[in-house]
């Protein structure tokens, strides 16, 4: 039996899975490869349209624009991290920092004002527990 490079008995192959700790069915079923170079081109992007609505003066329209585009880039980093890592905490993660860079960069939250609210959360979720 042979199994893309692997190849013996399926008693053979199961044995050496177990013994590995390698699934099979993830070994399978290939996950979306997804270079370093669009994760940091995508986060570049981001942090440069949020330095830009932080400091420079723009009309409404120009504003709006950026802003909903931080919204799709955002949103394209949190699902390319999610299907480059496949964890959803790291999912969760980024796209909260993202919104309170957003926020910040909006001056809907102040730098200061965004560490204490994540020093809050974080108090609450030790409590919590």
């Amino acid at each position: 039996m042979k199994v893309k490079e692997i190849e013996g008995t399926p008693e053979e192959i199961g044995k050496i899975c177990e013994e590995q700790n390698f699934s099979l069915h993830d070994y399978l079923h290939d996950k979306p490869k997804i270079s370093n170079w669009v994760f940091f081109t995508i986060g570049f992007l981001f942090l440069v349209s949020c330095c830009i609505l932080w400091t420079v003066t723009l009309t409404e329209t120009v504003q709006r624009i950026i802003f909903l585009s931080n919204l799709s880039l955002l949103g394209t980093l949190t699902v390319i991290l999610h299907l480059k890592y496949g964890k959803w905490i790291v999912t969760v993660i980024a796209g909260f920092f993202g919104l309170i860079m957003l926020s910040v960069s909006l001056n809907i939250l102040t730098p200061e004002e965004a560490i204490n609210t994540i020093k809050e959360k974080l108090i609450q979720n030790r409590s919590n527990k």
